[in-house]
Order: C-alpha cells, then structure tokens, then sequence
C-alpha cells in the first residue's frame, strides 16, 4: 500500500490518528537530508513511512 503525504493512517492495532509527513528515503518526500539522515541512524530504513500524531 502507498502512503501520500496528508494521509490519516492508524496502526492495525488501533491507537491515535496519525498524519503521514513523508517517506523515509523518497525523493520527492518533504523530508530534509538531515531529517532522513537522523532517522536513518535512529533504526528507520528507506520507505518507512514517517507520521506524526494528528
């Protein structure tokens, strides 16, 4: 499934409403090289999506 940034995601799990702010990686993703590069080295790889709450 493709995320686009603006979507309202959940975990299948349930929990709070998530925004989708960009995918880790992508280029045409809002994300700065410093904000991929941080997630990166936080344990995230590319094409994990990255969502804050809403």
């Amino acid at each position: 499934m493709a995320f686009k940034i603006g979507d309202v995601v959940q975990l299948k799990s349930g929990g709070p409403e998530m925004t989708v702010k960009g995918v880790i990686g992508d280029a045409n993703s809002p994300l700065s090289k410093t904000e991929n590069a941080a997630l990166k080295m936080a344990g995230n790889e590319g094409g994990d999506v990255y969502s804050y709450w809403s």
